[in-house]
């Protein structure tokens, strides 16, 4: 499906989710829109799938395109507001200069565990908010 939608012109559109882009497919010279319905709490795999289509080697003169499409009054907005969130922390983490002992003290900020469970107490303070 990804081959045809590469190399047959007639194919204009792919679907998938962004768990299916995350990895090993490279689409910056065919694809410059992205249109995201339906993202997950998982930030590795929403920024690896917009880096299918961003990457080096993307000609300088083309654009790349991200259309979010939310939902007002939504779970959309958790969603969007924990990506973000996530996503400052990825960079953070990426900026610091930590030491391997500090890695092992400063975990928690960053484990699966703790992002888990505040994802979870962002959906649960929205909906009792919704319903209050």
């Amino acid at each position: 499906m990804i081959r045809e939608f590469k190399t047959d012109p007639s194919y204009k559109l792919l679907i998938a989710n962004p768990g299916a882009c995350a990895e090993s497919i490279s689409l910056h010279k065919i694809c410059h829109h992205a249109i995201y319905l339906d993202r997950t709490l998982n930030c590795a795999h929403y920024l690896q799938s917009m880096d299918r289509i961003h990457r080096i080697g993307l000609d300088p003169t083309e654009q790349v395109h991200y259309y979010i499409i939310r939902s007002l009054n939504s779970i959309d907005m958790v969603i969007d507001e924990r990506l973000r969130t996530k996503q400052k922390n990825m960079l953070k983490m990426l900026d610091e200069d930590f030491s391997i002992m500090d890695l092992d003290s400063s975990g928690e900020l960053f484990s699966e565990e703790s992002e888990e469970e505040a994802d979870f107490n962002a959906l649960v303070k929205y909906l009792q908010k919704l319903y209050h």
